[in-house]
């Protein structure tokens, strides 16, 4: 499995996060595969969960994301 420094793996995490915003919004869900977000980014699939517990949990993180910007507004 890849190495990857602190710094890169913030990098590629943050990454993942907008490329799998996109993808959702796209695709949906259920459609859009590890495969599609990790192949975007550059990096091997098995390395997503180096970044990622699962897809479920980069949902969660984006939807917790997506709360605190609504908070921000109001």
């Amino acid at each position: 499995m890849a190495k990857f420094t602190e710094l890169e793996k913030e990098r590629i995490r943050e990454e993942l996060i907008e490329v799998a915003y996109r993808f959702f919004i796209d695709k949906g869900f259920k459609s859009t595969s590890i495969e599609d977000i990790t192949s975007s980014v550059g990096i091997a699939k098995s390395s997503f969960y180096i970044f990622c517990e699962s897809k479920e949990m980069l949902y969660m993180e984006l939807l917790a994301r997506e709360g605190e910007q609504i908070e921000k507004q109001v």
